[in-house]
């Protein structure tokens, strides 16, 4: 029964129908350098494990084979949200002089000199 293996380049193997997929691996070439014990093998969008047998396959079928991909840590799930407060430190209570603050970095923005008559100008106007 001929089969189709696409890794990284496309082979054809010849196998009996009694072999397992654990087999096939085993027959690709060494020369794809990918290891046999994190190899996957997909078929239509499946895994297929290395217990089943290739009897199931039609003839001229495609298997697939990748490397197993490792991780599985997801960030950014909704388990942590609204938890935000738990997360940051707490800082200090400041004494509120806020009032004064921003009134005295308001008239710092405008010029000290007036060069002319009329109204006292921010720095950045061009008149």
């Amino acid at each position: 029964m001929p089969l189709f293996v696409r890794s990284f380049q496309t082979y054809t193997l010849d196998l009996s129908q009694q072999k397992t997929v654990g087999d096939g691996k085993a027959l690709v070439p060494d020369n794809e350098f990918l290891p046999k014990e994190q190899m996957t093998v997909v078929f239509e969008g499946q895994l297929l494990e290395d217990e089943w047998q290739l009897a199931a396959l039609r003839d001229k079928s495609t298997l697939s084979i990748e490397l197993r991909l490792l991780g599985g840590n997801v960030h950014g799930t909704l388990a942590s949200a609204g938890k935000v407060r738990g997360q940051t430190p707490e800082a200090e209570k400041q004494e509120k002089n806020w009032p004064c603050q921003a009134r005295m970095q308001y008239k710092r923005g405008f010029v000290k000199v007036v060069a002319g008559f009329g109204r006292r100008k921010r720095p950045n106007v061009r008149s």
